[in-house]
């Protein structure tokens, strides 16, 4: 009732200053204690926040528009910001803070992601029989009577409420940091007036824990501060599990490396041990291990490091009668050798360029190891007995670089040319002189 009283009783002094198409009837302000920030965080856990928003002292000014009309100017402190629009169009007043979020899978500034949904409860909504100003003609940075206020009545038919949104914005100092926006001042064109939100609760649900590679080293301007720590402590902790997961690189496991030429398949056994000063006792045969990466290079793409970690082989452990060691027969990748492609449908060479063997470490302690998985025969008869079988075999040394000074990692054999030719040798054991036939390729560069 006292704002409605207010209201009517500037009708004279509007009607007065029509000339300036400005007017300020009673001014009157939401009274809160100046220090009760906008948002306050109530709770964070790894995937939700739970933040109070509370608007600060503010200020409605009623304007008279240039052609006669009343309208409600929503003035707000610093912390307020005039959502950009037309010239015209409903002045609409957002208030907004930073929050630290995880990295949506589709990244742009106007992109809605699933990697986070907002709830809103415990509204506390005003609402002002008065249309909300337009945006202005002219500087309103200032009460110097240069500003004109026109409605446009197109975009007021067609504004819609706006919804409270969390708005991916980009990455500052390694975090990815999205926008709160609470529509404080909107306009309802269904029932020509201004609504307020004077407070309301959001709970922000994350449907993925980011992975933080680092905290920024200063103090960033977000709400959800201590929830940016506790991802960072998550990922750290999720690292050193990671680190500390294969046993093999555990500073204090007892480790062998042991190193391949070929592929094939091998055996250690507990003699070649003891010759290395290494005795396996019974009761840890059961939890002896082998890890490695194989013979390929590992991958060069940057996201895959975390990947990187030896893989535990699968391996066959011999006993004696007394359960005491006798061998560990594995099967093992080499360096450089032959693959399948599928999409080719043909073998292709590959080649590690960095070694000329292939490592293994072979450990014991903890969990018990991964052993071979024994196939049941067909029970079928055979209709067919090979007598022999396609073995490849690759030849490549590797002596010339084909830069002035030796760079890169693509190396190349033996030169020769049209006037002078290269004899190459080539080993072939287990050779069937019955096979149909031998096949050479010559890659040359």
């Amino acid at each position: 009732m006292h704002r409605e009283l207010n209201v009517r009783s500037v009708w004279a002094l509007t009607h007065a200053i029509v000339a300036l198409s400005v007017a300020a009837a009673s001014a009157h302000s939401f009274h809160r204690n100046h220090q009760e920030p906008l948002f306050r965080v109530l709770s964070s856990t790894a995937h939700e926040l739970v933040v109070a928003f509370a608007l600060p002292s503010t200020t409605l000014d009623t304007i008279l528009t240039s052609d006669g009309r009343m309208a409600v100017w929503v003035r707000g402190n610093e912390s307020i910001d005039t959502r950009p629009s037309p010239i015209g169009a409903p002045m609409v007043q957002i208030a907004s803070a930073a929050v630290a979020v995880p990295l949506p899978p589709a990244i742009g500034n106007d992109a809605q992601s699933p990697a986070w949904t907002v709830e809103v409860t415990n509204v506390r909504e005003r609402w002002v029989d008065l249309p909300l100003a337009p945006y202005p003609h002219g500087d309103r940075s200032n009460d110097s009577g240069a500003l004109r206020f026109v409605i446009n009545d197109q975009l007021y038919r067609e504004h819609r409420l706006l919804d409270v949104e969390l708005r991916y914005a980009g990455i500052a100092r390694g975090v990815p940091v999205g926008h709160l926006l609470i529509p404080v001042a909107d306009y309802d064109a269904r029932g020509n007036r201004t609504r307020i939100i004077e407070r309301c609760t959001l709970r922000v649900q994350f449907t993925t824990v980011p992975t933080m590679r680092s905290l920024p080293d200063k103090a960033m301007p977000i709400i959800n501060a201590e929830q940016l720590h506790q991802w960072g402590t998550a990922t750290k902790a999720a690292k050193t599990q990671r680190r500390t997961a294969p046993v093999v690189l555990d500073e204090a496991a007892q480790y062998v490396k042991v190193s391949v030429g070929e592929e094939g398949i091998y055996a250690i056994d507990a003699a070649q041990l003891t010759r290395l000063g290494v005795s396996i006792p019974p009761n840890l045969v059961p939890t002896i291990k082998l890890y490695g990466y194989g013979g390929l290079p590992l991958s060069e793409t940057a996201s895959d490091g975390e990947q990187n970690e030896p893989k535990e082989q699968p391996i066959i452990v011999e006993t004696n009668a007394d359960g005491s060691l006798r061998s560990i027969v594995f099967y093992a990748q080499g360096p450089r050798g032959f693959s399948f492609d599928s999409t080719l449908r043909r073998w292709r060479r590959y080649l590690n360029p960095y070694t000329t063997k292939t490592s293994y470490l072979l450990t014991w302690g903890g969990s018990n190891g991964r052993r071979a998985e024994a196939v049941d025969p067909p029970q079928q008869v055979a209709t067919s007995t090979p007598q022999f079988f396609t073995q490849r075999i690759l030849l490549e040394t590797d002596r010339i670089n084909p830069y002035g000074s030796p760079s890169g990692r693509r190396w190349l054999g033996d030169p020769f040319d049209g006037s002078t030719g290269i004899t190459l040798t080539t080993p072939l054991p287990g050779l069937a002189p019955n096979g149909r036939r031998m096949e050479y390729v010559v890659c040359v560069a």
